[in-house]
């Protein structure tokens, strides 16, 4: 994987003033003229409106600075101050569409790591920015994909067998899977190799969930709310969930019409609230079952169903056990409660 240094400019300071009856000759601007619509051109308005859908906000421009005009021809109209990222926005969407304009170089800047920066051409510029851009996709990407209060259903895969599953982001920056009772722990990570994002995939497992995720997938990162990957020739789909059943005192169902008191519970979707790695200290895959009693739960009879049970108690507490998937050994047990409530 190609390394990147990360490179965020904080602070553009641009070392020409522009005043209205001073000679442009004096000035002096560039031929490198920024093109109405250009990329350059739409990166700059990006960076001119951090607040919109589209901002760019770990790039400032420092005001004030003189923006050179030029027609299509590229002769010079005229010379105007911007003082602020109103104005700036206001001078380029009221352009004409031959027009152009040009910036007076160097400019200079510090980096995160305080090394400082020196850009005398557009396409450093440009460069700057871009990456800038893709320092602020990972981290906005990682913000969303790493929201402890959600998590990210499979709402279409070219495997069909793990629709439906979860996957939920730990304290410690690790990821497990949620598929039917069974838990699968590993990492991602993202990065940008040249202008393509990918998230990295490894959960530590021999079988089909290695065989199914552990990918380099290209990432289409499109929204907080969306996210579509691919990798040989696999399609995933994810859609972020912040309905968990996680946050309240029990785990609520509404009541069965006609039956007061008594709800059908999925009991496997409360998987995914019982914490990073219930036991497991190898990190191996764990599967989870259910139990009326802590007897039961401890001799491992009269196991009750993960996907379709009725409570017989309201509210009702539920034991459960969870397997080492790969040494077949218990390693824990635990409890929560169900409570069917009456819904409109």
């Amino acid at each position: 994987m190609k390394n990147y240094r990360k490179l965020i400019v904080l602070l553009l300071i641009f070392p020409f003033l522009a005043c209205e009856n001073e000679p442009v000759g004096e000035i002096g601007y560039t031929t490198d003229y920024i093109l109405v619509d250009s990329e350059l051109y739409h990166l700059m308005k990006r960076v001119a409106e951090p607040e919109s859908g589209e901002g760019i906000s770990c790039i400032q421009f420092n005001y004030s600075f003189p923006i050179f005009v030029f027609d299509g021809n590229q002769e010079f109209l005229r010379v105007e101050g911007v003082n602020n990222n109103e104005e700036f926005i206001f001078l380029l969407e009221n352009l004409e569409e031959d027009e152009s304009i040009s910036l007076s170089y160097p400019m200079s800047g510090t980096t995160t790591s305080g090394e400082w920066i020196e850009i005398n051409t557009n396409s450093e510029l440009k460069e700057a920015i871009e990456n800038c851009l893709k320092e602020e996709i990972i981290s906005n990407c990682n913000q969303t994909l790493c929201e402890l209060q959600c998590a990210w259903v499979i709402t279409a895969f070219s495997n069909t067998t793990f629709e439906g599953a979860y996957f939920r982001n730990n304290a410690d920056g690790t990821f497990n899977l949620y598929h039917t009772t069974n838990v699968y722990f590993g990492t991602w990570t993202t990065y940008f190799i040249e202008d393509q994002l990918y998230l990295n995939m490894h959960f530590i497992d021999d079988g089909v969930v290695a065989e199914a995720f552990n990918f380099e997938w290209e990432l289409d990162y499109t929204s907080d709310e969306f996210m579509t990957l691919t990798a040989e020739g696999q399609t995933l789909s994810i859609g972020i969930d912040c309905e968990l059943p996680c946050f309240e005192e029990n785990y609520t169902q509404c009541e069965i019409e006609g039956s007061e008191g008594t709800a059908n519970f999925a009991l496997q979707q409360y998987v995914l609230c019982f914490g990073y790695n219930y036991g497991n200290s190898a990190n191996h895959p764990l599967e989870f079952s259910f139990y009326e009693t802590l007897e039961n739960a401890q001799t491992g009879s009269n196991q009750i169903s993960s996907t379709s049970y009725n409570n017989i108690e309201n509210p009702q507490t539920i034991y459960f056990k969870s397997l080492d998937m790969q040494t077949g050994t218990t390693t824990g047990f635990g409890s929560f409660n169900i409570e069917a409530i009456p819904c409109n």
